[in-house]
């Protein structure tokens, strides 16, 4: 799912943890700010079918993605 560059503001809803089959997640480029969700890829993360993620242009994202997956930074 690409959702780069929609100007989308605020945090990543925790509720993108309930898309258990996402493969790809890129988040690029809008402004995103507060804490990664735990949903989000981690040893208890609910994507467990994540293998790309792309949070790339965000200043105001914190937190960590423990998780052995390809990350988009380009």
């Amino acid at each position: 799912m690409d959702l780069s560059l929609n100007n989308f503001a605020g945090t990543i809803p925790t509720e993108i943890g309930n898309l258990r089959q996402l493969a790809r997640l890129f988040l690029s480029h809008n402004t995103f700010s507060g804490p990664i969700p735990s949903t989000i890829p981690s040893e208890i993360g609910n994507l467990q079918q994540l293998t790309h993620l792309g949070l790339d242009g965000h200043t105001f994202l914190t937190g960590i993605v423990h998780h052995p997956f390809q990350t988009d930074t380009s």
